[in-house]
């Protein structure tokens, strides 16, 4: 999930959680 953009990784959040995106979009993805 490093070279896809953020509209896959809202669904699938990457290793980290907020490594490979925005903090406020990976939780939110990751609670759901």
């Amino acid at each position: 999930a490093t070279s896809v953009p953020p509209d896959l990784t809202r669904c699938r959040p990457g290793p980290g959680g907020s490594s490979s995106g925005p903090s406020s979009v990976k939780p939110t993805a990751i609670r759901r």
